[in-house]
C-alpha cells in the first residue's frame, strides 16, 4: 500500500491525503493556526505515509502597489518543512519530494482552479489544502505518470494542455 501525503506548510497548511490503492479518493482539510508543529508530528506519525511531497521553501520580495518591496514569505513554513524532513530523516524509507511554490501558485500553475473544480476536487475558501492538491497532482502526473489523470488536462476541445 501506497499513501501519499502533501503539503502546502505555512500559518495555514494545507494538507492531502491520497492512497495509490484508491487513486480516485483524496482527503484534505487545512491546520489554520500558526503553531502547529506538535499536531504536524503526531499526524505524520499517525498517517505513516510512504512518500511526502512538500511546497519547498522559497524567499521571495513582493511588490506592493505603491512600489514598495516586501518579504513576501511566512518564515514559520521553514519550520513545518523542517518537522517533515526530520521525520524523513527518523524514517528513511519515506520518500521526501520537494517542490517548487510555482508549482502550485502563481500565474499559471500545472493544475489551476478550473482543472481542480472539472475533478471535483476544487475546495471553495481553502486555499492551501488546494495548493497541496495542486503539489499531489503534479506529482502524480509528472512523476509518477497516472494517465487517469491526463484527461483533466485536456482543454475544452480535447487539447493536453500542461500550463
Amino acid at each position: 500500500m501506497t499513501t501519499i501525503l502533501s503539503f502546502d506548510p505555512g500559518g495555514t497548511t494545507g494538507y492531502v491525503y491520497f492512497n495509490l490503492n484508491h487513486p480516485l479518493i483524496f482527503s484534505g482539510r487545512e491546520k489554520d493556526s500558526t503553531d502547529h508543529h506538535l499536531f504536524l508530528w503526531i499526524f505524520l506519525t499517525e498517517m505513516e505515509p510512504d512518500i511526502i511531497v512538500c511546497e519547498d521553501f522559497e524567499y521571495r520580495n513582493v511588490t506592493l502597489k505603491d512600489g514598495t518591496q516586501v518579504a513576501g514569505v511566512e518564515l514559520v513554513s521553514r519550520d513545518y518543512i523542517g518537522i517533515i524532513k526530520l521525520y524523513c530523516q527518523m524514517h528513511e524509507e519515506v520518500d521526501l519530494i520537494l517542490q517548487k511554490p510555482a508549482v502550485a501558485v502563481g500565474k499559471k500553475p500545472f493544475w489551476h482552479n478550473d482543472k481542480l473544480k472539472k475533478m471535483g476536487l476544487h475546495k471553495k475558501g481553502a486555499p492551501h489544502q488546494n495548493d497541496a492538491m495542486r503539489h499531489l497532482l503534479y506529482y502524480l502526473t509528472t512523476t509518477l505518470k497516472l494517465i487517469e489523470y491526463y484527461e483533466y488536462l485536456k482543454d475544452d476541445y480535447g487539447t493536453l494542455t500542461l500550463r
